[in-house]
């Protein structure tokens, strides 16, 4: 599921219509508080999860509170930041996660 620029309206009026599920999912707002709310990680039940962000940036992201809400879903999650660039590669079946920092 990528969220793009999603905030929480968004998100709760899609967990309530949808009802969607992801394996994968892309963080929205780089890891802001107002994205990827508690709605939506329970909804889509995600066991992955990137965030892209760049290292050091002004805005203190990605926000604790959405680490910690991802972290008690047991949601997997890579940050560009620390884990450079993630790819993930997809069968069908299952979702593999690779990184140049993770080899």
């Amino acid at each position: 599921m990528l969220e793009g620029d999603a905030q929480k309206r968004t998100e709760r009026y899609v967990c309530a219509h949808e009802h969607p599920k992801a394996t994968l999912l892309k963080v929205g707002h780089h890891g802001s508080a107002n994205a990827t709310t508690e709605e939506l990680i329970d909804g889509t039940r995600p066991e992955f999860a990137i965030i892209s962000v760049g290292s050091w940036n002004s805005f203190g992201l990605p926000r604790y509170e959405t680490l910690a809400r991802l972290a008690a879903a047991g949601t997997r999650v890579y940050r560009t930041n620390l884990d450079g660039a993630v790819s993930f590669y997809l069968d069908g079946r299952s979702v593999t996660a690779a990184s140049a920092n993770l080899q």
